[in-house]
């Protein structure tokens, strides 16, 4: 009876650590589930799998090196600022071409200028080879400061420029600068030169330019036998003026002070007329 007993007891006791074994096993499967946290296969319950929401960072089972994820940034993310200078037009191109409202030579307006008018060479007038000068006219409505402005001149050749005269002060709006060759017939009385200039003009060709303070041509007139292409040549130059009886002729823009940019069209062989109209 005793050892009946003693076997039961043992048989319960082997009951209960079987079944303590039981519990401890399920304890530690639950483990696991506890919170309602996912299974992230031995991992730190606490850190997510990337690839679990559909981003290209690799996670590793240690500390991120945010030096190593920092290189996995594609550098071409970073919008491109650059402007393709190839397809912006940054030029102020003295070579754009800005259109300018220039009103006509003679009439008033944005661009006047002056122009030569008049040319009388020696060889118009019989007498001598002084009996020369050159007219300028303003058509503008105002007065232009003609200050370090010069008359070149060029032989019928055109190969070389020399300065015929300097010249200064102001010509007036509607206004004459009358040059006279120095001791010539135009030098003296009645005539009344604002300038003269010792150099000669060949009555047979040649030209002269009147050149702004900066050097740029602003009108020019060519005649007689200058050379086609002539440096200051309008369009087309105007043949020399005739020799005829004093006081001969000169030749003359006509109508008086307009300028279409041709000599043949703009010049005619007239009586001289210094400092009047044409």
């Amino acid at each position: 009876m005793l050892r009946a007993n003693g076997r039961a007891r043992t048989v319960l006791a082997l009951g209960l650590m079987v079944s303590l074994f039981a519990a401890c096993s399920l304890a530690v499967d639950l483990e696991g589930y506890s919170g309602g946290t996912a299974d992230t296969g031995g991992r730190d319950s606490g850190t997510l799998d990337a690839r679990e929401v559909g981003t290209d960072t690799t996670v590793s089972d240690g500390p991120v090196d945010s030096k190593a994820d920092s290189e996995l940034v594609d550098a071409d993310a970073t919008p491109d600022t650059a402007v393709d200078s190839s397809t912006v037009d940054t030029a102020t191109d003295s070579g754009s071409d800005v259109a300018i409202d220039s009103a006509p030579d003679g009439d008033a307006g944005p661009g006047c200028h002056p122009v030569i008018n008049e040319v009388v060479t020696g060889l118009a007038l019989p007498g001598s080879a002084t009996d020369e000068f050159v007219e300028l006219y303003n058509p503008c409505s105002s007065a232009i400061a003609l200050s370090a402005w010069k008359i070149a001149y060029r032989s019928s050749a055109g190969a070389s420029e020399s300065t015929l005269a300097a010249l200064t002060g102001t010509i007036p709006a509607g206004g004459y600068l009358f040059l006279a060759s120095a001791g010539g017939y135009f030098s003296k009385t009645p005539y009344t030169p604002d300038a003269t200039f010792s150099s000669g003009l060949a009555g047979a060709g040649g030209g002269i330019g009147l050149r702004d303070d900066k050097g740029a041509l602003v009108d020019s007139l060519a005649w007689g036998d200058a050379v086609a292409g002539h440096p200051f040549a309008e369009t087309t130059k105007k043949a020399a003026a005739t020799t005829s009886a004093p006081p001969g002729q000169g030749l003359a823009r006509t109508p008086n002070g307009k300028d279409t940019n041709d000599n043949s069209a703009d010049f005619a062989a007239a009586a001289p007329t210094p400092k009047a109209a044409n």
